[in-house]
């Protein structure tokens, strides 16, 4: 019974009599046998229709649930039982690519060893990393050589094995994988059903992905948004902090992982923890870390996995040895650095670049949020320098014109003591004083009313920590029960400031020193190089300053001693003419006001 030349089977009958066939018995048989072979090809036939009906039927009932399902374990599982299904197997695995580990992560399965769920299998292990390699079916014996040197034990007793690419456009997104005990066990048309569950696989894994980055960016664009609108309500410097909570508060809704914000101190060059979700000694990297300079110069870090960092980053050791991602991008605007925001995560290779483009958003926010206030800050100081220096000026013009009718008053004095024949050395004297007093203060007004309208600019001069010091403390007298105590680390840098601010910022200081120590003390002035600074501290051992004070310090009217409130708001302004900063730290006990100063690259000066 041949079809074509294929043999299909054989048509037999038999007699006892001898030569009982004859030719026409041939013609008959003959006839009979192209019958069987189109009885047999109709059957096959409708088979496989019934068959190929059977298959659509199963791939559009798996196309109609990945349409409505958005759950990829649900649909992974769904496509892997009726894998099993149609090629009449009992066990299997569906596996995804990892691109950025280049591996493959089981995702599904049915009858693997306990081992085995759990391992993550490299594209040159097995028949599945094989087909994942190559791209390219493959149905075989997985016993036989050359199949056996690289199998990985997955299903115990396998003998046939069909793995299936799946792929979209050529790239790879995982591998569809069917085993049985039996040999040769897979035809044609099973390797048909699991191309196309592999091709609906990766129509399910697409349409996850794409909902899952449009909830993504949707969340994301929304809390941006919430704390855009957060932001803008902030309008003064003080308020800082909550710029800080309210960026915290954004990040811990996005992220499960640990959320640090730290800040740049260009002083000790050091990045101090302003806001993080967990406590501040179990941080990722310590305050001194070569991560943040990294994040610094780079802008941005993205590290799939602490332990494997990328080639051109080398990591100091850890503080806290379980994380294992990790992503910061730079607090920057208008090149100033302000710190950085840190997320990291336990988990290996947990953040992509979608976390990152939500931390830039907020590093983004948090920079021209600071440079608002700070800009605010400034005009509002210039507007109150402004206002100072116009009502000086009115003063000064003021005391002009009053003050100059004193001497005309000691005079009148004088001839009516002299007509009613009066002498009185003291009386005399004491006019004396009044008009040396008067002409001071006429002398002082004028030279700041020329100041107002025509200040002078002075050359910015280098001097060494002592000489500041040492003019400082030419004072007309210090108390006895006070101490002074003079400290200058060696090798310290001098500076290039203006001379007449920087003193009077260092006579202010000390003089509020004195004021902090009624009962008497110590005061210590210190010199000490401080990264791209020299510090010039001036510490007194007085009650200190309350904590709720110490911010508003340096405000321009703010006072603790009933004073006019300029003395410090001025010391402050004169500092960062000197391109440097005013601080403060204050406890029970001691207070130290620092004074920094950019350093020079010069010979220190002895």
């Amino acid at each position: 019974m041949l079809a074509g030349s294929e043999l299909r089977g054989v048509l037999n009958i038999e007699s006892p009599l001898p030569n009982c066939f004859d030719e026409g018995d041939e013609r008959l048989l003959q006839g009979l046998a192209d019958l069987a072979i189109i009885a047999l090809q109709n059957a096959q036939a409708y088979e496989r229709e019934k068959r190929l009906a059977a298959e659509a039927r199963a791939i559009n009932q798996i196309s109609k649930e990945i349409t409505s399902q958005l759950d990829q374990d649900y649909v992974f599982n769904l496509i892997l039982e009726k894998a099993l299904e149609l090629t009449s197997s009992m066990t299997g695995t569906l596996e995804l690519y990892d691109p950025q580990w280049h591996d493959l992560r089981l995702v599904a399965e049915r009858g693997v060893v306990e081992e085995r769920k759990h391992q993550r299998l490299s594209l040159d292990q097995g028949v599945v990393g094989y087909v994942a390699r190559h791209k390219e079916i493959c149905n075989v014996d997985p016993s036989q050589s050359p199949w056996k040197e690289v199998y990985v034990l997955s299903i115990p007793g396998t003998r046939s094995e069909l793995a299936v690419p799946m792929l979209a456009r050529n790239e790879l997104c995982g591998v569809l994988n069917v085993e049985s005990p039996f040999p040769n066990n897979f035809k044609e048309n099973d390797e048909r059903s699991l191309q196309a569950l592999a091709q609906l696989a990766v129509v399910a894994l697409q349409n996850a992905e794409r909902y899952i980055k449009a909830e993504t960016a949707a969340k994301l664009s929304n809390l941006l948004y919430q704390a855009g609108q957060e932001l803008g309500k902030i309008t003064e410097f003080s308020e800082l902090d909550q710029v800080y909570d309210v960026l915290m508060n954004v990040a811990q809704k996005y992220c499960d992982g640990r959320v640090v914000i730290s800040q740049y101190k260009d002083d000790t060059r050091e990045f101090e923890v302003i806001r993080t979700t967990q406590y501040q000694d179990h941080l990722p990297f310590p305050k001194k870390n070569l991560i943040g300079q990294m994040i610094r110069e780079r802008g941005a870090i993205l590290i799939y996995d602490i332990h494997n960092p990328p080639e051109d980053l080398v990591l100091i050791k850890l503080s806290d040895p379980k994380v294992r991602s990790f992503v910061a991008i730079a607090v920057e605007f208008k090149e100033r650095y302000y710190g950085n925001i840190e997320i990291s995560h336990q988990e290996v290779g947990h953040f992509v670049d979608e976390d990152v483009r939500f931390v830039r958003g907020l590093t983004q926010q948090l920079a021209s949020t600071i440079y608002r206030l700070e800009t605010v800050k400034a005009r509002q100081e210039f507007e109150q320098i402004s206002s100072v220096g116009h009502s000086t000026f009115e003063l000064t013009h003021r005391l002009a014109n009053d003050l100059a009718l004193v001497q005309f008053y000691t005079s009148d004095i004088e001839w009516r003591m002299e007509k009613l024949g009066i002498t009185d050395t003291f009386i005399d004297e004491k006019l004396n004083d009044i008009v040396a007093s008067v002409q001071g203060v006429l002398t002082f007004s004028d030279k700041l009313k020329r100041a107002l309208v025509n200040p002078v600019e002075e050359e910015p001069v280098l001097m060494s920590p002592q000489e500041l010091f040492k003019e400082a403390l030419m004072m007309p007298s210090i108390p006895p029960n006070i101490q002074i105590h003079l400290e200058i680390d060696q090798g310290v840098r001098p500076v290039l400031i203006i001379p007449s601010q920087v003193s009077d910022i260092l006579r202010n200081l000390v003089a509020n020193a004195i004021d902090a120590l009624p009962q008497g003390g110590q005061v210590t002035l210190l010199a000490r190089n401080s990264g791209h600074f020299v510090a010039l501290e001036v510490t007194d051992t007085g009650s200190g300053i309350l904590p709720q004070y110490q911010s508003k310090i340096f405000d321009l009217s703010f006072t603790t001693k009933g004073s006019s409130g300029f003395g410090l708001w001025s010391a402050r302004r004169n500092a960062l003419r000197n391109h440097g900063d005013l601080r403060v730290e204050s406890e029970l006990g001691r207070t130290t006001f620092t004074l920094l100063l950019p350093r020079t690259d010069g010979d220190c000066l002895k």
